[in-house]
């Protein structure tokens, strides 16, 4: 495998961002970047007050985010270049949810689509028991009574960028106008 002297930039760059935990200044919004540098589908966020950015957990999600609650912490999932279109992922997701009864959430899951900065937005709302599947989350994939997840697909010329809020249902409604404020930031 030959590599190029940008791609050992990018290589490099990655397994610093895996090392590390950036920690901003409680009150302090900065800049997020996402994307590889110099790439078409780069976006920037503004991180709000309060939310901690960690290494992803898995080499699938392009960045992750920390979200403390006294119910427990939630999580941000940040996820670029992953298959399926916008209505299948949605729909994944309501899966990963149940009621108290074990049956469907969809017809509670809410789903409303907006534009951001010229981009399209998909924003699911869906809460129950949550069974994270191959995800990371919870370490199992036994379902957990009491979760809500807030999702956004923002759609760019280049392709979907999904954004998963999970965790404890009073958690991610105390971050829910963060989670709005992070998306309506998307450049």
């Amino acid at each position: 495998m030959k590599l190029n002297h940008i791609s050992i930039v990018v290589v490099l760059m990655g397994l610093m961002l895996a090392c590390s935990k950036n920690e901003v200044p409680e009150g302090t919004p900065v800049d997020v970047p996402s994307g590889t540098p110099g790439s078409p589908t780069e976006l920037t966020f503004t991180m709000p007050e309060g939310w901690e950015r960690e290494a992803p957990l898995s080499s699938m999600r392009h960045s992750q985010y920390r979200l403390p609650g006294e119910a427990g912490d939630a999580e941000l999932a940040i996820f670029v270049g992953i298959g399926g279109s916008v209505d299948q992922n949605i729909e994944r997701w309501i899966g990963q949810f149940s009621g108290e009864d074990g049956g469907s959430v969809r017809d509670s899951a809410k789903i409303q689509q907006e534009q951001v900065n010229g981009m399209p937005v998909t924003y699911l709302d869906v809460s129950g028991s949550f069974a994270p599947g191959m995800g990371p989350m919870g370490g199992s994939a036994e379902p957990v009574a009491g979760y809500r997840m807030l999702a956004a697909v923002i759609e760019t010329a280049t392709g979907p960028w999904f954004l998963k809020l999970t965790g404890p249902e009073a958690t991610v409604t105390q971050w829910e106008a963060g989670f709005r404020e992070f998306v309506n930031s998307a450049q």
